[in-house]
């Protein structure tokens, strides 16, 4: 429906700079060729990357990348033949920040039959962002030789990844949400932006699809007026 109304897709490239040009269209630099457009929502990027992108031309966006602290994990994937302790397919951890869950049972991540994958990730304290990905790899496997003791035995891959994004910018205390940019924040015309750390609903995927939707929103409503 999207092409039909006339959007251009583009795959298999990226945004390489985004700048405004002096009869204040933008024009898009992509890594295979270039796009021009009146308005323009960076979406999906962190608030760095944006900045990144806009080179400096937003004040607004350069505060933003320079205060946004991005939460991070360190992820631990296992399969496993058999679940060595069946009554333990959760936990959550409480002096330190671990999280271990079976989602095997109720989503397809193997045939049926197969096995069965076990997740085990630890949100990452700032304090601990400079640990070697082998001490944060032993610490979430110490995790899951206590939950499932055995499954060492029974494991037939494993996949670990150091360090993943779950929000690119933490909620400041006393604001929460609502101290969040907002999707035209950059101060600058036919400029807007959408992510999870944009808004001030939800969280996550819930944030981003918000800010997303608002975004759109005004991005169309700036097309009825120049039209």
């Amino acid at each position: 429906m999207a092409i039909c109304e006339g959007v251009q897709i583009c795959g298999g490239t990226s945004a390489q700079s985004v700048d405004q040009q002096p009869d204040g269209r933008w024009l898009v630099q992509l890594r295979t060729g270039e796009l021009s457009a009146a308005t323009v929502i960076a979406a999906g990027l962190g608030p760095s990357s944006v900045e990144a992108l806009l080179g400096g031309v937003s004040p607004a966006v350069q505060t933003w990348a320079s205060d946004a602290v991005p939460i991070m994990a360190a992820c631990l994937d296992a399969c496993l033949q058999r679940i060595p302790e069946p009554q333990q397919r959760f936990g959550l951890g409480v002096d330190r920040p671990w999280y271990v869950s079976f989602h095997t049972p109720y989503a397809r991540l193997v045939p049926e039959g197969t096995g069965e994958v076990v997740h085990v990730a630890k949100y990452v304290p700032s304090v601990e962002l400079g640990r070697t990905p082998a001490q944060d790899r032993a610490e979430l496997e110490g995790v899951l030789d206590r939950m499932q003791p055995g499954w060492r035995d029974v494991l037939v891959n494993a996949r670990y990844l150091h360090r993943m994004t779950v929000s690119h910018a933490t909620p400041a205390p006393g604001t929460s949400t609502t101290g969040r940019p907002t999707v035209d924040g950059a101060g600058i015309a036919g400029l807007l932006v959408a992510g999870d750390w944009v808004g001030a609903h939800g969280m996550l995927a819930d944030a981003a699809l918000s800010s997303g939707a608002e975004a759109g929103r005004q991005a169309a409503a700036l097309a009825m007026m120049a039209a």
